[in-house]
């Protein structure tokens, strides 16, 4: 293509498409603070914005060696050094589009036999698979990674949260980082 052909945004208009994109980011961080299962939300967000309502949300494992848990993991899930952790890597994904992607470290003595055969065989997003514990996320720390006039990054926010059962005791530790896909809507 020839350069006297390629069109440019006038100065303005560009910044205000990024302001507007980074309202949607701090848009999106609000409304994933408002429930205890990431992939809940990520469900109703997609909804929202005109992604197929026929398909959930669904987790693609990522195979990635084991992360060994830092040791403000292990005080978070209330664990001495040497007690027994796993961990899970996954994309979750919709439409084909990553997400985001998820370093989960959690307690298998904290789950049921059959939660922790299903997630060690299956695909299915860690908060569907325990969902009946019931639990609850606290939110640890929220980051939004992309600061206008930058370009837009892949991954765009990172929250850094605690699954808790009814009990209170913790049993998961998450780091979710959330990807641009998640700025679409599909809906015009």
């Amino acid at each position: 293509m020839n350069p006297a052909q390629v069109k440019t945004l006038p100065i303005s208009t560009t910044v205000a498409a990024k302001g507007a994109s980074l309202l949607r980011v701090e848009e999106l961080d609000q409304h994933l603070l408002g429930y205890d299962s990431a992939t809940q939300a990520l469900d109703v967000w997609c909804e929202l914005r005109g992604f197929q309502r026929r398909t959930k949300t669904q987790a693609k494992r990522v195979s990635a060696n084991a992360v060994l848990p830092s040791k403000s993991v292990y005080t978070a899930l209330g664990l001495s050094d040497g007690e027994e952790i796993e961990y899970r890597k996954v994309q979750l994904m919709r439409d084909g589009l990553v997400l985001s992607e998820a370093h989960n470290w959690y307690r298998p003595d904290a789950l049921t036999i059959q939660m922790k055969e299903c997630l060690a065989q299956t695909n299915v997003p860690f908060g569907r698979v325990v969902q009946a514990l019931q639990f609850t996320r606290r939110t640890l720390q929220s980051e939004i990674l992309w600061c206008p006039p930058e370009p837009m990054p892949y991954f765009v926010l990172r929250h850094h949260a605690v699954l808790h059962k009814p009990d209170s005791m913790p049993f998961s530790f998450v780091i979710e980082t959330y990807t641009h896909h998640l700025l679409l809507d599909r809906t015009r």
